[in-house]
This record gives C-alpha cells, structure tokens and sequence, in this order.
C-alpha cells in the first residue's frame, strides 16, 4: 500500500474527536481542533514528502466533519493517518501526534474498531 495524504474531511474529522476528548479547561474546542488538524496534515504531508522525495507544500486543514463521531470508526481513522504519516521515523511531531492520538482512545474501542470497515474518507 502506497502512502498518501489523507483528505482533510478525515484529518478535521480525526481531530475534532481528539479535541473533544481533551479536557477543556476553558480552551476553545473550535481552535483546539483546527489546530490538532492543521499539524496532522502538517506531519501526514511532511511524510508522503519524505518517502516519495516530493515537495508537497504544507497547507491548513479546511474545518469540515463527515460526522463519524463512534469512536471506534473514528479510531480507524487513526489508524490510518498513523500509517500515512509513519514514513519518517525521526520525526519527533509524529511520535507527539501518534501518542496523543493513541491516549484518546480506551482499550475497548480500539478493540472494537477490528469490526470498523472504514479506512479512509
């Protein structure tokens, strides 16, 4: 399977998740998101960039939601973002990201997303 960058209806959708999932402490759940969707894309590009030696230029995530809010559909998600944006090892933001992601999720919903159909949207 070849890497790619995924759409940013999948990335904002990802982060919107994760932002809920944050304790707010009076943070702004709208910016929070945007940002969280802005470095997913930053790091999903950055690495398609690297494994394929292209020069993709980085661009902000478009706020838009498909409205998957099940989390083990949304963990699928993840999942494949973490393997888009896996090419580069070394990066320190995909380590931050993919940790960040993988505390969102409790156990049993990474469990359940074995029966999720979706990769991609």
């Amino acid at each position: 399977m070849s890497a790619f960058i995924v759409s940013d209806l999948h990335t904002f959708t990802l982060a919107e998740f994760i932002a809920q999932r944050l304790d707010q402490r009076g943070l702004d759940r709208d910016q929070l998101a945007q940002n969280i969707a802005n470095s997913l894309k930053r790091v999903n590009i950055e690495s398609v960039n690297f494994r394929y030696d292209e020069k993709t230029p980085r661009t902000k995530c478009k706020a838009n939601t498909a409205g998957i809010t099940a989390p083990a559909a949304v963990y699928r998600l993840a999942r494949c973002w973490i393997y888009q944006a896996c090419e580069n090892q070394h990066s320190a933001d995909f380590h931050a990201l993919t940790a960040l992601i993988e505390s969102s999720f409790t156990q049993d919903e990474k469990r359940q997303s074995d029966n999720v159909e979706i990769w991609t949207i």
